[in-house]
């Protein structure tokens, strides 16, 4: 699935504008991501990954956080 989209953005908690992502959707479910599942996000200079992982699954990444 493709889709074109524009990147938004919101303030954050110091009145600074950020870039903002919000994905919802039909399509989602479809893929496999449910409400209250987990999932880690993998992200560098021009891609942005989601992955699904089990609740209880350790993450050794001092930079990642569920």
């Amino acid at each position: 699935m493709k889709t074109k989209r524009i990147i938004s953005y919101r303030s954050n908690s110091k009145f600074k504008t950020v870039p903002f992502i919000r994905l919802s959707g039909e399509w989602l479910q479809s893929f496999g991501f449910s409400v209250g599942m987990h999932f880690i996000l993998t992200a560098d200079r021009n891609s942005i990954k989601l992955q699904l992982v089990d609740s209880k699954e350790n993450v050794n990444d001092p930079n990642t956080s569920i």
